[in-house]
């Protein structure tokens, strides 16, 4: 069987307590964004993963493969991060709101497609006159 490729993103969340010495809490928050780095070294790490997305990579142009209802999951994934917090920002509704609707357009637009091409081959067919 021949295997496909694929790309998977994959957002990780990499915890780790740093310990300084330093005059004041300002100067250790300093220091310790300073030190923090994401490859392993002394300091103890947890690490959260979760896959995002995965889109087959396809032979045109190089380019990703991705259908519509992939693209819509996608945006529902990136709102629902906006309306439980995980993604902060003063607009988070408005935001998710958009993702959703884009979302929504996208699912939509792919029943129409196909309500429009199964009408376009019962007329080329004669099934409707």
């Amino acid at each position: 069987m021949k295997t496909k490729t694929y790309d998977v993103q994959i957002e990780a969340i990499v915890t780790k307590t740093i310990r300084v010495n330093a005059i004041d809490e300002d100067a250790a928050y300093d220091l310790a964004h300073e030190i923090f780095t994401v490859t392993r070294d002394d300091h103890e790490e947890r690490y959260e993963q979760h896959t995002l997305n995965i889109f087959e990579v396809g032979d045109e142009e190089g380019g990703n493969v991705m259908s519509k209802e992939a693209y819509a999951d996608s945006l529902e994934h990136w709102a629902k991060c906006f309306r439980d917090g995980t993604l902060d920002d003063s607009f988070a509704n408005e935001i998710a709101y958009l993702l959703e609707d884009k979302a929504h357009d996208l699912r939509v637009e792919d029943r129409h497609a196909l309500s429009n091409k199964l009408i376009t081959n019962a007329l080329k067919r004669g099934d409707i006159k």
